[in-house]
């Protein structure tokens, strides 16, 4: 099989040399590798643009294309039986995908460089990848028979692109998402139910390193969460949201330059009511209330802004920045704004009646992304990197009077860049979300050398974090290209007191 610079695609028989078909491939672009199903009658490529076509080859009819969300597929081979497709990833990553779909059913951490090929043994029930790590590793490609998460996770799919924000409202009856496709989504979340029987996830091996385990457990099941109202109306990606306290009002705010504020309380038929919609000079990042719900922070390209809700105007004096602000959050108790910097590596504390920062802690070798502050008020968390380039996660106590700070922890354990950061609502356990496509939960109260518990399933970047108030349920959003997804953790997986673990994930040590 060959393709050409125009897309023609052509297929010669091996003993004869004779052409036996070609067609015209649409959108062929820096085609790798190629690989038949065993009948010839369909044919995958991965291509160096991050995409793997899929064609009928007795009809040159296109039937699977799609981004791979591996940076660059540099293999893709059919199962023997044709009903799976695995994808070698540059990034580190085995995809397997259903073969009549593209949809994809799970993601293996296989290796800490480059995948480069990928095969399944003749019976299908292995699957072999080589690296640029210099090794070969063997994998069980049995087929799961169900969602291997069930019923600890729940995932959510209706978004058409990737997921920036998700947050619970105070009373923990909705979550709501934003997204990349311009619209937010108000999902309605059900208590949790009580424990049942259930058998989790067999192990996956990679020699003797287990990256997943599991065993019969009795599991608090998660509840129904149910997709209720889609609302329109911003003219960009959907960059942040957030609840009042009150849970009466939801804020938006896009790249469209626009601030919007939703009435709760008072529903058309299709979804809540616009109360007014803000206009602003430059595109906006991030979005916060204060606690007592009186004041919104709105982060922008070069600065912040604090409204009243009630009245849209401003309150407080602008507080300029050299660069975007991606993330915010207020102080639980002092009269306080903690920020961070897209491209300023360095967390910025604010007095809310003045115009510049009180004080700032540097984070010299990369910006932190986003910030969470404790519950009670005494440690706040940032991502970043230490001077060797390892992505860490930083946790300081904080002498807020002193302006002054002393390290409480340094996290590692993500691949790339550690994005996201959420404490728990007691403050036990933080998540961080990373480029990785993993949720690490970290138990602060166990010794800093433990292990964290690893989440493992979603397709892309880990962009939104969010703990129910109960601290029963993590929410995290993800996704890729034309695909925006919603996972919802219950908290078994890493709090015993939430019922017994069903699940030891374990990081591959390099």
């Amino acid at each position: 099989v060959a393709a050409c610079d125009d897309g023609t695609v052509k297929v010669w028989d091996r003993e004869s040399g004779r052409e036996t078909f070609s067609f015209h491939g649409e959108g062929l672009m820096y085609p790798w590798e190629a690989w038949f199903t065993s009948d010839a009658r369909r044919l995958a490529w991965s291509c160096l643009d991050d995409y793997i076509k899929v064609w009928d080859t007795t009809t040159g009819q296109l039937q699977i294309n799609q981004q791979s969300n591996t940076g660059q597929c540099r293999a893709v081979v059919f199962s023997p039986d044709g009903k799976r497709l695995a994808m070698a990833g540059f990034d580190g990553t085995l995809r397997i995908l259903d073969a009549a779909t593209g949809r994809e059913v799970l993601t293996i951490f296989a290796h800490n460089s480059p995948v480069t090929g990928v095969t399944f043994s003749p019976d299908g029930y292995r699957l072999s990848s080589s690296s640029y790590d210099h090794t070969v590793r063997l994998w069980d490609a049995a087929p799961l028979t169900s969602d291997p998460l069930a019923p600890h996770c729940v995932t959510l799919t209706g978004h058409q692109d990737k997921v920036s924000q998700v947050v619970f409202s105070p009373d923990g009856r909705w979550l709501a998402s934003a997204s990349w496709d311009h619209t937010i989504k108000l999902w309605e979340v059900s208590a949790v139910g009580p424990a049942s029987a259930s058998t989790e996830l067999a192990e996956v091996r990679a020699g003797t390193e287990v990256v997943a385990a599991a065993t019969s457990r009795r599991l608090p099941r998660l509840g129904a969460i149910t997709l209720r109202h889609t609302l329109r109306g911003h003219r960009g990606i959907v960059s942040g949201v957030a609840f009042s306290p009150d849970n009466r009002t939801l804020a938006s705010a896009g790249w469209d330059k626009t601030l919007k504020l939703w009435d709760l309380q008072a529903t058309s038929k299709d979804s809540p009511s616009e109360i007014r919609s803000v206009p602003f000079a430059e595109q906006l990042n991030s979005i916060a209330f204060s606690p007592d719900g009186e004041l919104l922070a709105v982060g922008q390209g070069r600065g912040i802004a604090l409204f009243d809700p009630a009245t849209g105007k401003p309150t407080h004096p602008f507080k300029r920045t050299p660069a975007a602000v991606p993330g915010m959050v207020f102080h639980p108790d002092r009269p306080l704004l903690i920020s961070t910097g897209a491209s300023d590596p360095a967390v910025k504390v604010w007095a809310l009646d003045a115009e510049n920062f009180s004080f700032e802690i540097r984070n010299n070798f990369h910006p932190s992304p986003s910030v969470a502050v404790s519950p009670d008020g005494r440690r706040i968390v940032s991502p970043g990197r230490d001077p060797a380039g390892d992505h860490m996660v930083r946790i300081l106590n904080i002498d807020w009077d002193a302006k002054e700070f002393t390290v409480f922890r340094t996290l590692k354990g993500h691949r790339a860049y550690a994005w996201n950061v959420a404490l728990s609502p007691d403050g036990r356990f933080l998540a961080s979300g990373g480029w990785d496509s993993t949720v690490k939960i970290w138990d602060l109260k166990a010794p800093e050398s433990a292990e964290p518990i690893t989440l493992r399933g979603h397709a892309g970047f880990i962009l939104g974090l969010a703990f129910s108030p109960d601290g029963r349920r993590l929410a995290s959003g993800s996704g890729y290209a034309g695909n925006g997804e919603i996972k919802v953790w219950d908290a078994a997986l890493w709090d015993s007191s939430h019922g017994e673990r069903p699940i030891a994930f374990n990081t591959p040590r390099k």
